[in-house]
């Protein structure tokens, strides 16, 4: 790659020391990240795959770590996992800006990346980074599979919109370049970035043909019988659990009632087991949700550009302009990368981004704007 010359290798090491100083000590992990250690468990022992749902690239990653004694096995993951995202981050950074403020810039985002629950969401946030640092003409960028944006969305099922944004506006360029050879589809050359692509075709045809029939292979890795519906996706345990929190909140004194999602699930969701049906059989209390979650949005955003916890030092009379300046940093960065996408002759970078970006919006206003550890 051309990023690694010279000084960018010293920049790699202050990179590595940025880590060391910075990420927290003493982080206490919780069952976001273990759930995909107990999917990696159920792989070495049974030779079966957990579902998409279980972050499959991620777990087949950790699989030499099982061989490590606990808690070494998971604190040398830990690092390494981090240190690789840190460095995606630091790559996509360095295509826009000189090194040292790119590394200025990464150290700021390395206590957040510390803090996400779980760990393969920043495996997959590392390998996204990878693949936006790329040249919009690498051969690892090219054709409807991107290796790098496959194997995120096969670490954080989240990131799917941001594959399918890139293969629509994939096909609207190369009908537009009148490039419709399979070669030019599918990116065959060189041999690299395909090795990685049917590395990552594999795992998903394992997934597919030879799963696990444990009963503790669905999203929440539990006996389905105790909870209200049978989990099947990640948005829709937290489009519920979220959604009945925030009814019981609006509806009842926190003090004295519990929010228990298995007794208020037919209350609150008229008894739905899937998004869909909760938006026919309950659409106020899914409005209400949303509303609920516009003010958390903003506070979010702002947090994403400025840190979470600026705006609890700043003046109150300052809070509107740390808010409108976010917004705005944002969209200038949108448009910086659409106005590169057409000196380049592509839209396909804008395009992922842009739908990636919207849909992840949707699904925090339909589940919560307020939980940093988990947005």
């Amino acid at each position: 790659m051309k990023f690694l010359k010279n000084k960018e290798w010293l920049g790699i090491l202050v990179l590595a020391a940025e880590v060391f100083l910075l990420t927290p000590r003493f982080f206490e992990t919780g069952g976001e990240s273990l759930r995909a250690w107990h999917a990696a468990l159920i792989l070495k022992d049974t030779g079966k795959f957990c579902g998409f749902s279980l972050y499959p690239f991620y777990y087949v990653y950790i699989q030499p770590f099982l061989h490590l004694p606990y808690p070494l096995s998971y604190q040398l993951e830990y690092v390494i996992t981090h240190f690789l995202c840190a460095l995606g981050v630091l790559f996509l950074l360095k295509r826009y800006l000189p090194l040292g403020l790119a590394l200025a810039l990464t150290a700021g985002w390395i206590p957040v990346l510390s803090g996400i629950e779980g760990s393969n969401v920043v495996a997959a946030i590392g390998l996204l980074t990878f693949h936006y640092s790329l040249p919009s003409g690498s051969a690892y960028r090219k054709g409807l599979i991107p290796p790098f944006l496959l194997f995120a969305i096969l670490c954080s099922w989240g990131l799917l919109m941001f594959f399918i944004g890139h293969v629509i506006f994939e096909v609207v360029d190369r009908f537009r370049k009148r490039k419709l050879s399979a070669a030019d589809w599918f990116a065959l050359r060189p041999a690299g970035p395909v090795f990685l692509k049917l590395l990552g075709l594999l795992l998903i045809a394992a997934v597919i043909f030879l799963p696990s029939l444990r009963i503790d292979n669905n999203p929440n890795m539990v006996d389905w019988k105790y909870m209200p519906f049978k989990p099947t996706s990640h948005f829709d345990v937290s489009f519920f659990q979220h959604g009945i929190g925030k009814y019981v909140e609006a509806h009842y004194d926190k003090r004295t009632c519990a929010e228990d999602w298995f007794f208020l699930q037919k209350t609150v969701y008229g008894g739905a087991t899937t998004f869909s049906q909760a938006v026919m059989r309950a659409p106020g209390t899914v409005l209400e949700n949303i509303l609920r979650n516009i003010r958390g949005f903003f506070s979010a955003v702002t947090g994403l550009v400025w840190g979470s916890r600026t705006l609890l030092i700043v003046p109150p009379w300052s809070y509107k302009l740390f808010v409108v300046s976010a917004f705005v940093l944002l969209l200038f960065g949108f448009f910086r990368v659409g106005y590169k996408g057409l000196r380049d002759q592509t839209t396909a970078e804008f395009g992922s981004l842009f739908i990636g970006t919207t849909a992840f919006v949707a699904v925090l206003f339909l589940t919560t704007t307020s939980d940093e550890r988990y947005n």
